[in-house]
C-alpha cells in the first residue's frame, strides 16, 4: 500500500518552494532561473527555494542545492522524499521539445503525493492532469512564471486549494 506524504501548510514565512530532477533537465530550468533569481531578491528570506538532483554535479542556476541519499533506487528515493521534502509550491517546467515530448506525467503525481501547490509549464504531457486554477497553475511565458508564483507565495488558500485537489486527483483517478 502507497502512503501518501501529509502535513501541516505552512502558515508563516519562509514559503518552501522546490524542484525535482536529474541533471538532464538544465535546459527546462532555465526556462525559470530568472524568475527565481528575481523573487528570491524580492522576497529574500520570505521564501527558500530547494533544488534535488538537477545541480549535483553543476553550479546551482538558482536555490539550494540538496544532496540526494545514498540509496536512489525508486522506492527507498521515494521514501526518502516523504520525510524530506515540506515544500508548499512545487516546480514543474518543462521545455517543448523531441526529449520532453517522451516524458511522462510522474512528477506531477509526485508532487501531488507530496502535498503542494504545483505550478507547470504548459507543456503536452501535463494536459491530462494539469487543469490550471483547479489543481495547479500553468504558466508559459517568465512573465505568466512570475505571476503565478508571486500569487502562490501571497495566497496560502490559493496554495492550500490547488494542493488538496491535486491530491484528491491524484486519490481518486
Amino acid at each position: 500500500e502507497l502512503y501518501i506524504g501529509d502535513f501541516s501548510r505552512n502558515t508563516n514565512f519562509p514559503i518552501r518552494i522546490g524542484y525535482i530532477g536529474t541533471n538532464t533537465h538544465q535546459k527546462d530550468l532555465l526556462l525559470i532561473s530568472d524568475v527565481i533569481n528575481k523573487l528570491k531578491k524580492k522576497y529574500g528570506n520570505k521564501i527558500e527555494v530547494e533544488v534535488i538532483g538537477a545541480f549535483q554535479n553543476n553550479k546551482p542556476l538558482f536555490g539550494n542545492r540538496v544532496s540526494l541519499p545514498k540509496n536512489t533506487d525508486y522506492p527507498a528515493f521515494v521514501n526518502w522524499l516523504l520525510k524530506r521534502v515540506k515544500w508548499d509550491i512545487g516546480l514543474i517546467p518543462l521545455a517543448v521539445d523531441e526529449f520532453n515530448n517522451s516524458k511522462s506525467n510522474l512528477k506531477f503525481l509526485e508532487y501531488s503525493a507530496l502535498d503542494m501547490a504545483i505550478v507547470v509549464s504548459d507543456h503536452p504531457v501535463y494536459q491530462t492532469v494539469a487543469k490550471d486554477n483547479v489543481n495547479c497553475l500553468i504558466a508559459n511565458s517568465s512573465e505568466s512564471w512570475t505571476l503565478k508564483l508571486e500569487s502562490l507565495i501571497n495566497d496560502l488558500k490559493l496554495r492550500d486549494s490547488l494542493a488538496k485537489s491535486a491530491k484528491s486527483m491524484l486519490l481518486s483517478d
